[in-house]
């Protein structure tokens, strides 16, 4: 099992940051939610696949006590990951201070780069929290589809 590199991990989240920015720009209430909701449960669609992992082949998988085995994340460790970027993106639609939590958001995901670039697993905070770590796929990716 070959843990994902920092760049695959960066382009992954790149993807899934640009698609709740592009749905939620909207400003529509109902989008932001549907937006929020993405951003928490992205990890556990696709067996461990957010759509940003699933075009570049990584997956976010964690330690099954039981059986010593890696598995893929559940909705419920996807949204402990991705608690913190829903709830800034929640924040920031807040009238006047919502530009204070906009600036928190990018600060938190300079932290997080800075976290999975220095580390030798490429983990972040989300990843510490939830106990879980990011692989590489082989196959898995929309580009890569040799096997089928």
């Amino acid at each position: 099992m070959k843990t994902a590199s920092f760049y695959q991990r960066l382009i992954a989240k790149g993807v899934d940051f640009f698609l709740v920015l592009y749905v939620s720009r909207s400003e529509h209430a109902f989008w932001i939610i549907v937006s929020m909701i993405y951003l928490l449960m992205s990890d556990g669609f696709f067996q461990g696949q957010s759509l940003g992992k699933r075009i570049v082949g990584i997956k976010t998988v964690f330690l099954d006590p039981e059986t010593k085995q890696y598995v893929p994340v559940t909705f419920a460790q996807s949204a402990i990951r991705n608690c913190a970027f829903a709830a800034i993106l929640f924040l920031s639609i807040i009238p006047f201070v919502g530009i204070i939590f906009s600036i928190l958001g990018v600060v938190l995901v300079f932290v997080e780069v800075y976290f999975m670039y220095s580390d030798p697993e490429n983990l972040r905070i989300g990843d510490i929290y939830a106990k879980t770590k990011v692989i590489h796929e082989p196959n898995a990716s929309f580009f890569d589809r040799s096997n089928t």
